[in-house]
């Protein structure tokens, strides 16, 4: 059983794309989504600077000194974007994509098709996106909380 030649076309293009994006220096990981989110807020805060490591569980960039977490979502699904450990960064970046589940609250929706930035210190992180099971998360709840 192969693939018919239209999902085999779909799939190359596909493959294609990421190549693409790989030579200018969009994606640099495994982590396509996560690289993309980090490539937008490069774009929109240009006192960022990237790690290098394309893999650092810590943080993903720097600006003037603060360690910086960026998360991407642009899941039609999920609800909850875990946000890491705050103790490890100083300040946190939530990108939501025109698809992404949290951003569509009555605020939100007349930006509809946008892609949205949030910022939030660690404190910020500490105190308003935790979960009764102790991991930090950002959801529909903090959403309405910008």
């Amino acid at each position: 059983m192969g693939l018919d030649i239209k999902h085999k076309t779909k799939l190359h293009q596909f493959y294609e794309l990421i190549k693409e994006l790989r030579k200018v220096g969009i994606i640099r990981s495994d982590n396509i989504f996560g690289d993309i989110g980090e490539f937008l807020c490069n774009q929109v805060y240009p006192n960022l600077t990237l790690v290098q490591s394309k893999t650092n569980p810590s943080y993903d960039a720097t600006e003037n000194g603060r360690k910086m977490q960026i998360k991407f979502s642009d899941s039609t699904k999920a609800k909850n974007i875990h946000v890491g450990d705050p103790t490890k960064y100083d300040e946190l970046i939530v990108v939501l994509g025109p698809n992404s589940v949290p951003r569509y609250k009555k605020e939100n929706y007349s930006r509809k098709g946008k892609i949205l930035f949030y910022r939030y210190t660690n404190k910020d992180v500490k105190e308003r996106f935790i979960t009764k099971k102790g991991v930090f998360s950002f959801a529909n709840k903090a959403v309405q909380a910008c």
